[in-house]
């Protein structure tokens, strides 16, 4: 398909994201999802509202995170550059799921579960989903990491690899894992131009923001880890959370702790929920979020503002879908279904 340069040809992108968001799950079709009650009415209930047409029961998560897969790469095609290769690295981010789950097969193959249902099939990627499976059948780890750095080329992810099959922390693992996609990210931001550049540092900003917060939040309710030991999880490139605060709450023993000592903006986001879980507040997180991306989707007159944050919209949605599926498979009450989902 022929691309152009995102300077031209914005009026056509902003009219077709808002064309794709129209028939998004938000709004009432998000509250009329959440009380679908059973899977086939679920199913039905995209399908006719244009959100995405399930093409079957089987892998239906799967079917969610292809649906924002290729809804990325249909928005790469349309444009070049920095904002391409930005897209297309979202992609990559995607399939690098793959090798998370693949670590976790291999260092800890007594863990219940089905590897083919694990493992997302994405069209087109660089490795496919029989050369992960070909890692599983190295007889040691040497053999493993060796096959592990020619199929993935990445000498970093071998690394990490190399490390869990010393340590057995899947935990560090994966933060590591996280963590560079999160500097690659911000790298990639960095070069787009103007109002999308700007937009997005501040948007993923907060979101590494949250995710340092979740991580002290959990850490005071559950893991009890001193500086040092939590020190793997912290992520570079917050917009107003500290490596210093970080450390300082690691001793934090509750949430209210963590709360009362986080920047004024995370303060009142949190406010009045010092006794929530820290799910609740994870995902209050995850709202506020959502509500500044909105904001300059819907109501900044720049076609870039909305060009830039339409994939943290497309993220977002794709947890929303996720969550009411799997709150219908375990028979979850309507309400509960609806308190997840994030607005």
């Amino acid at each position: 398909m022929a691309t152009f340069p995102l300077n031209l040809g914005l009026d056509f992108l902003y009219a077709r994201l808002h064309g794709w968001w129209s028939r998004s799950a938000t709004g009432p079709v998000l509250e009329e999802l959440t009380r679908a009650a059973t899977e086939e009415n679920f199913f039905h209930l995209l399908q006719n509202r244009g959100v995405w047409a399930v093409t079957g029961p089987e892998r239906v998560l799967e079917q969610f995170i292809l649906r924002q897969y290729e809804r990325l790469g249909q928005l790469a095609a349309r444009v070049d550059g920095p904002f391409h290769a930005y897209l297309e690295l979202l992609q990559h981010i995607l399939e690098r799921e793959n090798y998370k789950t693949i670590l976790n097969y291999r260092f800890f193959p007594e863990r219940e579960a089905h590897l083919n249902d694990a493992l997302v099939r994405f069209p087109g990627a660089e490795v496919s989903e029989n050369d992960l499976l070909t890692l599983l059948d190295a007889t040691t780890d040497e053999q493993f990491l060796r096959l592990f750095l020619q199929t993935t080329g990445s000498p970093r992810l071998t690394e990490i690899a190399r490390q869990l099959s010393q340590d057995r922390d899947l935990m560090r693992a994966e933060c590591a894992v996280d963590n560079d996609s999160y500097q690659e990210e911000l790298a990639a931001i960095r070069r787009l131009h103007g109002e999308a550049r700007q937009v997005l540092l501040s948007l993923k900003g907060q979101q590494i923001d949250h995710v340092n917060i979740t991580t002290l939040l959990r850490n005071a309710n559950f893991y009890h880890l001193d500086a040092k030991g939590l020190s793997y999880a912290w992520v570079e490139g917050g917009r107003e959370l500290s490596r210093r605060l970080f450390d300082h709450l690691a001793d934090a023993t509750s949430s209210a702790q963590v709360i009362q000592a986080l920047p004024a903006f995370y303060q009142h986001v949190l406010a009045g929920e010092s006794d929530a879980s820290s799910t609740r507040l994870d995902h209050l997180l995850h709202c506020q979020l959502a509500r500044q991306a909105r904001e300059h989707f819907y109501h900044s007159a720049s076609p870039r503002q909305a060009l830039a944050v339409y994939p943290i919209l497309l993220e977002q949605e794709t947890l929303n879908l996720s969550r009411i599926y799997e709150g219908i498979r375990f028979n979850l009450p309507a309400a509960d279904i609806a308190a997840m989902m994030i607005r």
